[in-house]
């Protein structure tokens, strides 16, 4: 099978999991800082590799579930949902959105996402469910739980020219990695940058769910939920300043995921091990800094605004 971009299936599952469990290897409490892995290995040398992490291990007392925005609560329900179907039973023990994205997970794909910290848990297995719905509705889809995912069409672009549009003001520890690294398997796809960024809302929402990192000192889950709205808002940046329309798809689940990662990184902010000190991407925000002006005008008819985001 041939994923949008033309590169078999597997190739494109095996660069998603090698991203992945390198990244859940070498970094500990932080995910993905660590070096990329080499380009992705040929389909017929790949094999998938099971670290099996018991879903039924003593489960942390888990704090009330993380609600996602109702479909019709505000502009942005424009989105391209479709169905993300259950495709495995869900694990036990575990919060309500990793037991979700673990169900959407192909079967044939084992256990490899599992980790025995489940906000990386969940961020990893993301990863595997994306490029499971990119093959099977051959466009980039994003999956924040509910059993739906979003489409969204990718514009023409580099990462290295959504990296050059991200001011330096803006560029967070994860930037390097994602946006100067990362080209070296992921230069013609921009929307790459989409796939983490949800990954990381997912991740940052098991921790809210478990009432924080059992075991990790203090992490910076709730910042990554911002750092990455810059990343991702770069791309409508970058597509517009080259004489590139945005689509509806592609505003409305920005300006959705937008008020999902905001609400994640306020409600993280009140949990004692994911109460970061640094919050001055933060500051840059509320304070309508003129990269995040730019990026928000572009969204319209979708009518965010930075008090709704920073209140």
């Amino acid at each position: 099978m041939i994923d949008p971009v033309g590169r078999p299936l597997l190739t494109v599952l095996a660069g998603t999991l090698v991203l992945s469990v390198s990244a859940c290897h070498s970094v500990g409490p932080m995910r993905d800082l660590g070096e990329l892995p080499p380009p992705p290995p040929s389909s017929s040398a790949w094999q998938p590799v099971t670290r099996a992490v018991s879903a039924t291990s003593p489960a942390v007392e888990l704090s009330r579930p993380v609600v996602l925005p109702r479909l019709d609560a505000n502009p942005s329900d424009r989105v391209q949902w479709v169905e993300a179907p259950v495709l495995r039973a869900a694990p036990t023990g575990v919060s309500r959105l990793l037991a979700d994205v673990e169900s959407r997970l192909p079967p044939e794909m084992g256990y490899q996402y599992r980790d025995r910290d489940r906000a990386t848990w969940c961020h990893e297995t993301t990863h595997g469910v994306h490029a499971a719905l990119r093959n099977r509705y051959r466009l980039p889809a994003f999956y924040p739980g509910g059993g739906r995912c979003a489409l969204v069409e990718s514009p023409p672009l580099t990462l290295g020219e959504v990296a050059a549009v991200v001011p330096e003001r803006f560029r967070g520890p994860r930037y390097s990695t994602y946006l100067v690294n990362a080209r070296r398997d992921w230069e013609r796809e921009p929307l790459y940058v989409w796939d983490e960024w949800v990954a990381y809302n997912n991740g940052t929402t098991t921790a809210i769910e478990e009432g924080g990192r059992a075991g990790k000192a203090l992490t910076d889950d709730a910042m990554a939920c911002v750092e990455f709205s810059g990343y991702s808002l770069a791309v409508a940046i970058a597509a517009h300043r080259k004489g590139i329309p945005l689509t509806g798809p592609f505003r409305a689940f920005l300006a959705w995921e937008l008020r999902r990662s905001f609400a994640l990184s306020r409600q993280a902010l009140t949990i004692p091990s994911l109460a970061w000190h640094d919050r001055r991407l933060q500051a840059l925000w509320r304070n309508n800094d003129p990269f995040v002006a730019e990026g928000l005008r572009l969204l319209q008819p979708e009518q965010v605004s930075i008090a709704e985001l920073v209140p």
